[in-house]
């Protein structure tokens, strides 16, 4: 468990951008603009989605005293003003903010 948001954003970031950027090199596109915010809110909304599932496997990727709402608010902040070019960054970017929203109107509870 990452000992903090920072933390967790950096796992996020580590373990999502290499992805991404795997994705757009693939797809042809080679304008990164936005890819590490875009790629690392992405991922921190997946964490905030999947808490119900790791917590079911004794696993908690949330570090200690940090909630869904503040990770999802890290994510939203990181999401929210980036207008990339690239099509792929732009879904990524906009499928998050569904999610987020999503989880806003459950109270945080996925």
């Amino acid at each position: 468990t990452p000992e903090n948001l920072s933390a967790l954003e950096e796992y996020a970031a580590a373990t999502t951008v290499p992805l991404n950027r795997m994705a757009l090199r693939i797809l042809g596109d080679d304008d990164e603009d936005g890819l590490r915010d875009i790629s690392t809110g992405y991922a921190l909304t997946g964490i905030v989605r999947a808490i119900p599932f790791h917590r079911a496997t004794g696993r908690d990727l949330l570090p200690q005293g940090a909630t869904a709402e503040s990770a999802a608010s890290r994510a939203r902040g990181l999401l929210g003003h980036q207008r990339p070019r690239s099509r792929y960054l732009r879904a990524c970017r906009a499928l998050s903010l569904v999610y987020l929203d999503r989880l806003k109107s459950c109270g945080y509870r996925p």
